[in-house]
């Protein structure tokens, strides 16, 4: 594994799903954390959306990273 081949992929954190979940804010804090990790390793990271019309944008504080 190396950080050309390498990726963190962040999958439907968005508005209208991420207060639903059971201890979201630890989830979020922790998501927050690997995406920090990827961009200080140089690693790539992207994050995946489903029905963002309906179900709103990746969540802000993640979505700045």
């Amino acid at each position: 594994m190396s950080r050309s081949d390498t990726a963190l992929l962040v999958i439907d954190v968005q508005e209208k799903l991420i207060p639903l979940i059971a201890q979201h804010e630890t989830i979020v804090w922790n998501i927050g954390r690997l995406l920090d990790g990827a961009g200080i390793l140089g690693m790539r990271s992207m994050a995946t959306e489903q029905y963002p019309r309906g179900l709103g944008p990746t969540i802000e504080r993640l979505a700045n990273r």
